[in-house]
């Protein structure tokens, strides 16, 4: 969708380090008169997050309603797996997960940034980049390095789910600085296993889960707290978070979105 919208997913760090990346697709005249008539004519719009419903309503004539179909998180994120994890107490420094992959979307720069400024000199950065561009990946390690130094620790090899809730699991925080509707997966594992949370406040999934009442940080923090308020946020405990996840993507309230879409769809 943001391919077809004036909505920034870079930011000015990227541009600057990706120009010829960061161009939107040219498309035809003719084929977005198409798409606007094809979306005006849409009996409904299926999407998770209210933040992008209203982009299209705002970019596009269509009276087309909302429908929340979501899945069940429990099927990943059951209790007695999450319990057998690792706790992050007793590790011997502080560790941020910054990132989801080597997709320049992830605004990584900014963050490293930030974390320079804010970490001291025995924390880990770990920013995995498994998948994405060959070349911005390595320009994105080259960059961490340039600005971090050892903090930056690069996991470019892929991890089975296990070991990557395991590694989620042994972090202080997770901050995802991408401006779309990304790595929501990585967010609801961290949420879940009780981690700090902190996202770009453009970020559609900010403002959908701020809407539901889940306790969450504006990446944009990271540039102005001190490393003492950065550690009272990452000691806290989120079991609020997540309540709100068994409330809005449990089995029970799944099964009620679909319940609702089925009889509205035959009525």
């Amino acid at each position: 969708m943001y391919d077809y919208i004036p909505f920034e997913i870079y930011d000015d760090n990227v541009k600057r380090m990706f120009p010829q990346s960061v161009n939107k697709p040219k498309y035809s005249e003719l084929f977005l008169k198409n798409r606007a008539l094809l979306i005006s004519k849409l009996s409904g719009i299926c999407t998770t997050s209210v933040f992008d419903y209203n982009l299209i309503k705002q970019f596009y004539e269509t009276q087309a309603p909302r429908i929340e179909l979501g899945y069940n998180t429990s099927i990943y994120l059951n209790e007695a797996y999450c319990l057998s994890m690792k706790e992050i107490e007793g590790a011997s420094c502080i560790r941020v997960l910054v990132g989801n992959s080597g997709d320049i979307s992830n605004n990584h720069q900014t963050i490293f940034e930030y974390l320079d400024k804010l970490l001291p000199s025995d924390s880990e950065v770990i920013v995995p980049l498994s998948y994405g561009n060959r070349e911005h990946i390595e320009e994105i390690k080259r960059i961490g390095k340039m600005i971090l130094k050892n903090r930056m620790i690069p996991l470019e090899q892929f991890m089975i789910f296990e070991e990557y809730v395991q590694l989620i699991s042994k972090v202080n925080c997770i901050v995802m600085n991408h401006r779309r509707q990304q790595a929501v997966g990585n967010v609801l594992i961290g949420l879940y296993l009780g981690k700090a949370v902190f996202l770009s406040e453009t970020s559609p999934v900010y403002y959908d889960l701020i809407d539901k009442g889940f306790i969450i940080y504006k990446a944009g923090m990271l540039n102005n707290i001190s490393l003492e308020q950065f550690s009272e946020i990452c000691s806290l405990k989120y079991d609020q978070n997540k309540e709100r996840l068994k409330t809005y993507l449990g089995a029970e309230y799944v099964e009620q979105q679909y319940s609702n879409f089925f009889l509205d769809f035959s009525s």
